[in-house]
């Protein structure tokens, strides 16, 4: 995971100069004895972009890798939040690559959705159930599936894609005129974070780990 860790990050580099942002203290990363368990946190900005941020996590027993990586536009620009997770055991692999439009009508999918369809109709992944809080943020885009760990390869084939068409739609992206458009959008993109702390299992699991109070600041001080 830490090789595809680094082909992601310069995919994003190579295109977007990276400005690194300070870590809060003691959540940058977060280490076991024995190298037991390790966790890893990164947030930078960009043109157009409010907050990047990659976690790492690796665990020894059970065996355990996963990579997150998360993009919030700024306010003035329209684009959807866009997320890749990655993740792994033994004997199988979980990935969630999404993004989360704040609008629902057609025009924005047209625009900011649809142009992911070709990658997502390349690839046939079992799908997984989505849980409720998470269904009013699902597009016919989104990759949600927890295959066996032989389809890993393709699955970062498949978020690597993601990561670039991205990128191109950041690069075309204009500055929004309209303030009342503007605020629409950020009111959105509240909603979404709002309801991703109150309801995201991962945070829980998280807290098993390195406490309940740490992986909150976690969630809210670097991964939105």
């Amino acid at each position: 995971m830490e090789a595809y860790y680094s082909d992601v990050k310069h995919a994003i580099e190579s295109r977007l100069p990276l400005e690194p942002m300070a870590s809060p203290h003691k959540l940058g990363e977060i280490r076991w004895p024995l190298r037991l368990f390790s966790l890893r946190c990164w947030n930078m900005r960009a043109a157009k972009i409010r907050k990047i941020y990659f976690m790492r996590m690796s665990m020894k027993f059970p065996a355990f890798e996963y990579l997150g990586l998360g993009i919030y536009p700024d306010q003035a620009h329209d684009l959807p939040i866009f997320f890749l997770d990655l993740s792994c055991t033994s004997s199988k692999a979980i990935a969630y690559i999404n993004l989360i439009a704040p609008l629902p009508d057609q025009a924005y999918a047209n625009k900011y959705i649809d142009p992911f369809g070709p990658i997502f109709r390349a690839h046939r992944f079992p799908a997984a159930p989505v849980r409720p809080w998470m269904q009013p943020f699902v597009s016919p885009c989104t990759v949600y599936t927890m295959p066996k760990a032989a389809m890993l390869d393709e699955l970062k084939q498949c978020g690597l894609a993601y990561v670039e068409c991205y990128l191109d739609l950041l690069g075309k992206a204009e500055k929004i005129t309209d303030a009342a458009y503007e605020t629409k959008i950020a009111e959105a993109r509240n909603n979404y974070i709002a309801q991703s702390l109150a309801n995201d299992v991962t945070q829980k699991m998280l807290a098993r780990l390195i406490g309940t109070k740490r992986s909150g600041r976690i969630f809210r001080e670097m991964l939105t």
